[in-house]
């Protein structure tokens, strides 16, 4: 028996579930989870970036209220 598991969308469904319960974030926030590095099993979220500067704030102090 084989089980699929894609932790891509695992991560991105959990950052989503936590940036739901934020203020902060909208419904229009996705997370971009991908790997940065395969080899490392390396993962980063982008979508803060883009989401900061479409709500003109600061994408650091978005992505620690996030952590």
């Amino acid at each position: 028996m084989q089980i699929a598991f894609n932790v891509v969308d695992y991560l991105d469904h959990i950052i989503s579930l936590t940036a739901n319960a934020l203020p902060e974030f909208s419904k229009e926030f996705h997370p971009e989870v991908r790997t940065a590095d395969p080899k490392f099993g390396d993962f980063q979220a982008n979508g803060v970036m883009s989401f900061a500067k479409k709500i003109k704030a600061n994408p650091r102090q978005l992505a620690e209220k996030l952590i």
